[in-house]
């Protein structure tokens, strides 16, 4: 009974126009955020690196999904 009641004054708040605003808001605080943790943190590493480390990535998943892909058979 709980759960319904919670979902009952979620629909309701999620309803009223103040609370759209103010979620409006916190996500647009949200977004930019997470903006300048992108920048701050690309600024911050080597891109040579950062391929580097995707290429071993993407060998380990390659190795991986061909050693499953052997054994299933």
């Amino acid at each position: 009974m709980g759960s319904q009641d919670f979902n009952r004054a979620l629909r309701l708040e999620l309803q009223d126009k103040e609370t759209i605003t103010e979620l409006e808001s916190l996500l647009s605080e949200l977004l930019d955020e997470v903006k300048i943790n992108y920048i701050t943190r690309s600024a911050q590493s080597d891109p040579t690196q950062t391929m580097e480390e995707v290429d071993q990535i993407l060998e380990q998943k390659e190795s991986s999904s061909e050693g499953k892909s052997e054994s299933e058979f």
